[in-house]
């Protein structure tokens, strides 16, 4: 429920490779990890199987880490707004420490701070702390190019238009 669109494809993360595979139309691809990244999911039962599933949280930092696996970086906006209100600040503070990735951070909170995401204060300090003296893009420059402007409280180039960046996201 974080994105407009159906998903064709189901992504698994393992901690080895894996060839995809399809099932009754639906591709499964699976995407490798590291042990010390499988965190934030939860367990599930689904058609009589129980399986683990990522959590809100974790799919939404997901989602700004890996913006090419869910659709781009429109769709990571889509996925914190419509993922704000019911995230666990806590979990995203936890799962963002455990990340080690400023670039993840800054994105996260310069998404929060586009979206009107509210964020407590520790928050709000935590991501403060992650600006480097490089910038990171906000999209992917081989989708989006390297040329936009730099935003300078989340050391971030914005290559992406907000038209392009909120597409279907409005905001009240």
């Amino acid at each position: 429920g974080l994105a407009t669109q159906v998903p064709t494809t189901i992504r698994v993360a393992l901690c080895r490779p894996k060839r995809p595979i399809e099932i009754k139309y639906v591709r499964y691809e699976f995407i490798e990890l590291s042990k010390h990244r499988m965190f934030g999911y939860d367990e599930t039962m689904e058609m009589g199987e129980k399986i683990n599933v990522s959590d809100l949280e974790r799919t939404v930092l997901d989602a700004i880490d890996r913006p090419g696996l869910v659709g781009g970086v429109e769709v990571s906006a889509q996925a914190v707004f419509h993922g704000g209100r019911k995230m666990s600040h806590r979990k995203i503070l936890d799962y963002l420490r455990r990340f080690d990735d400023s670039a993840l951070a800054r994105r996260f909170g310069y998404l929060c701070e586009v979206l009107k995401v509210r964020l407590p204060e520790y928050l709000k300090r935590y991501l403060s702390g992650q600006t480097k003296r490089i910038p990171a893009f906000l999209g992917s420059p081989g989708r989006w190019g390297r040329e936009g402007e730099p935003d300078k409280r989340w050391s971030l180039i914005i290559n992406v238009g907000r038209d392009e960046l909120l597409g279907e996201v409005h905001i009240g």
